[in-house]
């Protein structure tokens, strides 16, 4: 009996849940599209984390093509080799040796990665040819003196298949292109295009002399992979040779893993900016049904009904509307991820695919549901504690004021899901609280600020009549719609400023600019003992070595007397040069210059770069210890440069003054500048450049080049590739904002129907009265964009220099340009939105 009762009570509470739906559908209809809209964005991005993360997660060992690897700046000895084979004891072992060097063909030279391998290399993944469905078989480059490259080596030294290249004093045959190479870099040469032999021909090729940089590294195969993170954090511990470098599956994803954390916390910022614009809004418009809603309320308590009913029906539809958005959002995040896969899948790596996974969607459509009970929290409670007399009272309804704790019991509820959904999307609790509080403050205070221009716009039209002072009058209103909209145009304003000037800030700094002085060709691994052959050559082609600087390998030992916390300066050495001035891609940022001589009664003195010290907590007058060749050596940081690295000039993380490390081993570092005009431009001589390039290599095959012209085109294409984007996704969230706002304008104007048709009544012409309402809207913007903009300058140049140490950049065409454009949108939207309102009938009969 209870149980059929029971279920009595439920199908009358969806029935007049269903009831009210149908009544009020244009109202909850909106509200449902903008929560769809909000949706859509947490769920493609937690798609595409996750999608991320078990790419990378079943492709790490493909990328360190082993369970564990091994790597050192000089080769294992035969007791090193035979205490990791004890300790790892693997089922299959491969090595390689991996070098930067010039290959030359009979027509070119260019700078090429060496990868010298045994027959056993990969031991996961594949190295496909050309032509071949499976993997290559490396045996062919142990037996023969046969080189295969990637497809640009082709086109750069001009050769084809069965034609010969010069790596140092060896030749290879060129038998094959490689298509693809699961393994990816582990070091810094990933710049240049790579090249196949076999290691036994690495002893004919004569490159192995002091200063260059060779890479050894053994790979290991398990024979259980799960205890690869274990065995390799043991074997860190167990070999403190700092020659030796171990790396499991984890280690060959970190880098990775720290470009797509930092791209991830973009997407989920603009995810939660998006999400916040589209609640708020969602809040707002359903408020408007909350007075009807008291009304009905009221009538029915009157005939009976309870008040655990009526709190069900409301509970009813904010669980309906809450569930068929997710749904819908669901759907259409759905189709968006397979058409990105279908249309995209050029540009992505192999075997990536998106994936939406069970439990991301259910802590979405949890903080979705929760979002959705708050549109009823304060009905509910006012139906809880108010009798009947009251809720039939119109007068006294709309006076009622929410009690301070229930406003604080909802706020404080809404705050935690905003947070939790925050550290949901980026993954750090200091970070997601940070990201709440400060767009919380940021609103509030670009409120404020909207609210003390109109304040000064009413009282300097106060004393005029006409379409002036009312146009004040109404903006000077505090109104919960007025706002919503102030904010939301103040951010589509603010994302649409931060990202084209953070990314020119981006672009300026690792772009050489066309009037630069840039040279065409980058010398290193010059050997001291070839430098004034080198200079004797550079001065017969009437060319000059510029900026000519030492490199000499040293490990920084001690900083303030205590060994560096992390080990990578344990593991790798550190470049040092000295110079006695700065050059031109260099400025002081704090401390003073550099002594030009050692004197006995001061300490050695060292400038750092002023990013590389910020990485690494170094201060200024901090003391720093160096092993230089088994010698050490104490220095003090007098200053921090600000380096322009895309200047291709020899630049240093640390210079000390001249004096100190003269007589140290080292190899030499110049650019050289071969056309007489400006850096790459019309009259760069190519001839030139290549017969220079030829004859260098020719004399010098132990001396490395860059060219600077090809390498500032393949910087260019990458700036680019990463700026589109970033640029799309600040697009796709103002597409989304601008939805949004014109829901809500046209909440705006359909609350305020009444207003309009006394206004009507009062016998002003309907077209006054839609410009009005048009330049109410467009005054808002106006303030809502200049505030926007404001804050996007102010933050693009907080970041720039307090994070990225960057010069920032900004544009004021595209500045002007997004303005403007929001601002045509603006008008329409609202053009379009109040002439549709004066066409609907009013309701002047019953005022």
């Amino acid at each position: 009996m209870n149980q059929a009762l029971a279920i009595k009570k439920l199908i009358l509470l969806l029935r007049l849940s269903l009831l009210e739906f149908r009544n009020r559908f244009t109202v909850f209809f909106n509200v449902m599209l903008i929560l769809v809209l909000g949706n859509l964005a947490p769920i493609i991005v937690s798609s595409l984390k996750t999608s991320t993360d078990l790419f990378l997660q079943n492709r790490s060992r493909e990328i360190l093509s082993a369970d564990l690897s091994v790597s050192g700046i000089s080769a294992f000895s035969e007791a090193q080799i035979g205490r990791l084979k004890d300790q790892i004891q693997p089922i299959q072992t491969a090595s390689e040796i991996q070098f930067l060097t010039m290959a030359r063909s009979s027509q070119n030279t260019m700078l090429v990665e060496v990868k010298a391998v045994d027959e056993f290399y990969p031991l996961y993944g594949s190295l496909k040819l050309f032509g071949q469905i499976d993997s290559a078989n490396t045996q062919e480059l142990r037996n023969t003196n046969i080189a295969w490259v990637q497809p640009d080596i082709l086109s750069l030294l001009k050769i084809k298949i069965g034609d010969h290249i010069q790596i140092g004093k060896a030749d290879f045959i060129v038998k094959a292109q490689v298509q693809s190479d699961s393994v990816l870099p582990q070091s810094s040469m990933s710049f240049a295009p790579r090249i196949y032999i076999g290691k036994n021909f690495v002893p004919q090729t004569s490159l192995s002399l002091y200063g260059s940089q060779i890479f050894h590294r053994l790979y290991y195969q398990l024979k259980d992979p799960q205890k690869a993170e274990a065995l390799g954090q043991s074997l860190k511990k167990l070999f403190k040779d700092p020659n030796i470098y171990i790396r499991s599956p984890h280690d060959a994803i970190e880098g990775f893993s720290r470009f797509l954390d930092f791209f991830s916390r973009y997407l989920s910022v603009m995810t939660l900016i998006v999400f916040c614009i589209a609640w708020v809004s969602a809040f707002y418009i359903f408020q408007s049904l909350n007075q009807d809603h008291l009304k009905h309320s009221a009538i029915i308590m009157a005939l009976g009904g309870s008040r655990v009913m009526l709190t069900g029906v409301y509970l009813l539809q904010s669980f309906f509307l809450s569930t068929v958005s997710f749904l819908a959002s669901l759907v259409i995040s759905f189709l968006t991820l397979k058409f990105l896969q279908l249309n995209f899948l050029s540009h992505l790596p192999e075997g990536f695919e998106f994936h939406v996974f069970a439990g991301d969607l259910s802590r979405i459509f949890c903080v979705s549901w929760l979002t959705s009970f708050c549109f009823v929290f304060i009905l509910v409670m006012k139906i809880s504690r108010l009798n009947i007399q009251i809720l039939l009272g119109e007068s006294n309804q709309s006076s009622e004021k929410t009690p301070v704790l229930d406003l604080a019991v909802l706020y404080f509820f809404i705050l935690t899901l905003f947070v939790s959904l925050a550290y949901f999307l980026i993954g750090l609790e200091v970070f997601a609280v940070g990201f709440v509080l400060g767009l919380i403050l940021s609103s509030a205070i670009s409120l404020s600020f909207g609210r003390f221009i109109f304040y000064l716009f009413k009282k300097v039209c106060a004393a005029r009549p006409g379409m002036m002072r009312v146009l004040a009058t109404n903006l000077s209103r505090v109104r919960f719609a007025q706002g919503l909209c102030f904010m939301a145009i103040a951010l589509i304003a603010l994302v649409l400023n931060i990202v084209p000037h953070l990314m020119n800030s981006l672009k300026e700094d690792i772009s050489p600019v066309q009037n630069h002085d840039l040279p065409s060709l980058f010398l290193f691994n010059i050997p001291e003992e070839r430098l004034d052959a080198l200079k004797a050559f550079a001065f017969q082609n009437n060319k000059q070595l510029n900026f000519l600087s030492p490199l000499i390998l040293a490990r920084l030992t001690a900083i303030n007397s205590q060994p560096p916390q992390n080990d990578f300066f344990l593991k790798y050495p550190v470049r040092v040069s000295y110079r006695g001035e700065l050059i031109g891609s260099e400025k002081i940022a704090e401390g003073e210059p550099l002594p030009k001589r050692v004197r006995e009664d001061e300490p050695a003195y060292i400038s750092l770069e002023q990013g590389f010290a910020d990485r690494w907590g170094i201060h200024l007058h901090d003391h720093l210890e160096f092993d230089v060749a088994g010698i050490n050596f104490k220095a003090e940081v007098k200053n921090f440069r600000r380096v322009r690295w895309s200047d291709f000039n020899p630049n240093f993380y640390f210079e000390f003054q001249p004096g100190i490390l003269d007589d140290a081993p080292k190899t030499w570092l110049a650019n050289v500048k071969l056309e007489t005009e400006n850096s790459i431009g019309d009259g760069t001589d190519e001839k030139a450049a290549t017969n220079f390039e030829s004859q260098l290599f020719a004399l010098f095959p132990d001396i490395s080049v860059i060219d600077v012209r090809k390498s500032v085109q393949q910087i260019t294409q990458i700036v680019n590739a990463l700026i589109l984007p970033a640029q799309t996704l600040a697009a796709v969230a103002s597409v989304i904002c601008l939805f949004i706002l014109g829901f809500v304008i046209w909440q705006h104007l359909l609350s305020r129907t009444q207003e309009i048709e006394i206004v009507k009544i009062l016998g002003t012409n309907p077209a006054q009265v839609s410009l009005l309402f048009v330049l109410e809207y467009l005054m808002l913007g106006l303030c809502a964009m200049f505030v926007g903009s404001l804050s996007g300058m102010t933050i693009t140049y907080y970041v720039c220099m307090k994070f990225l140490k960057l010069n920032a950049v900004f544009s004021w065409r595209e500045l002007l340009g997004s303005n403007i454009a929001l601002f045509l949108v603006l008008l329409v939207v609202s053009s379009i939105l109040v002439t549709r309102i004066m066409r609907k009938k009013g309701r002047a009969t019953t005022i």
